[in-house]
């Protein structure tokens, strides 16, 4: 299998993480590469019609796209594994991997705003939206883990890359004092292998 991926990208990063968890990481190849929303990378954009990364091509040669389908894919692939749970849990996993691609969703389209657009012609209202929308995910996140749900599954991880890409690209977003409980499971998971394993190189 290749995975194009990007090391910052925090989808790609659940993705790494999910397939060390579960075993299957030396079944995959690691190929960096760059995406831009306007400059797209055509390479990319001649597997993923979307230009986006993650995106991964398996053994068959089938192409699959979005780290949640991709995610999914590697949990197939594995004997035993518990990062999809099945049960009560399964749907709130689901659902915190959801409000965690959200939010990164909001992440990324303050970056590209702050990024490609000239300062002059950026939108403090919509930067201003997007920050909201963050905010308002990581006060019921921070809800959700007083104390952590037990186990270790797709939502553990996502919260987890959340807080990691916060630290990572905004760290003007401090969690500790409106958010303690996601400050004190960051630092337990910045203990765990695969986090340490896949943080982004900057």
């Amino acid at each position: 299998m290749k995975l194009f991926y990007s090391p910052n990208s925090p989808f790609a990063r659940k993705v790494l993480i999910c397939a060390i968890e579960l075993d299957v990481d030396a079944r995959i190849e690691r190929i960096p590469v760059t995406p831009h929303p306007i400059n797209r990378n055509q390479d990319l954009v001649a597997l993923n019609p979307l230009g986006q990364v993650p995106t991964l091509k398996t053994a068959d040669g089938e192409v699959i796209c979005d780290s949640r389908v991709i995610c999914e894919y590697l949990a197939a692939l594995a004997a035993e594994q518990k990062v999809f749970p099945q049960g009560p849990r399964r749907f709130t996993a689901l659902t915190e991997q959801s409000l965690c691609d959200g939010l990164l969703a909001a992440c990324l389209s303050i970056r590209y705003e702050r990024s490609t657009r000239p300062e002059a012609s950026r939108s403090a209202e919509w930067i201003g939206g997007q920050m909201a929308k963050i905010e308002s995910v990581l006060d019921e996140l921070n809800r959700r883990y007083a104390p952590p749900p037990a186990g270790f599954d797709i939502g553990h991880v996502s919260v987890a890359c959340v807080t990691g890409y916060l630290a990572f690209r905004f760290p003007e977003i401090e969690l500790a004092p409106r958010w303690p409980n996601l400050a004190a499971y960051d630092a337990h998971m910045n203990e765990r292998p695969s986090f340490v394993e896949t943080i982004p190189a900057g």
